[in-house]
């Protein structure tokens, strides 16, 4: 397996991520899109960064602004700004030409990703 740390800038505040690729390329992408209080270094994102890449999938985990390693302060977050974060992440993955779907785990983060209204995360999203 292979990771790929990333940093894009939004707003004057920079959203951090991991890439995770399978050995195989090129591979569907997978963003995991976190709730509140969590990251992208959660329990259940750092097994889904092993099992995914086994299974041929790559996984893009990231901390939305105001969040883990992301700058910005977490009072600052509306579903707005985690669109925002979901769509720069899409465009990052859109230039390395990636196919992506998105999973999301709470109301928050479902809300932000399917209310993204990018075709590629709308025509394959999985919410819990």
């Amino acid at each position: 397996m292979i990771s790929e740390p990333f940093a894009l800038s939004i707003a004057g505040a920079s959203v951090v991520g991991v890439l995770h690729l399978p050995r195989r390329q090129p591979a569907p992408c997978v963003i995991a899109c976190h709730g509140m209080g969590a990251s992208k270094d959660s329990d259940k994102y750092l097994l889904l960064a092993q099992d995914f890449p086994e299974a041929g999938l790559a996984l893009a985990r990231f901390d939305f602004r105001g969040s883990g390693e992301s700058g910005g302060l977490g009072r600052n977050a509306t579903i707005a700004s985690r669109i925002a974060d979901v769509e720069a992440v899409l465009e990052h993955l859109e230039v390395t030409r990636r196919s992506t779907g998105a999973s999301a785990c709470s109301a928050r983060a479902s809300g932000a990703m399917s209310r993204c209204g990018r075709p590629p995360v709308a025509a394959r999203p999985a919410l819990w």
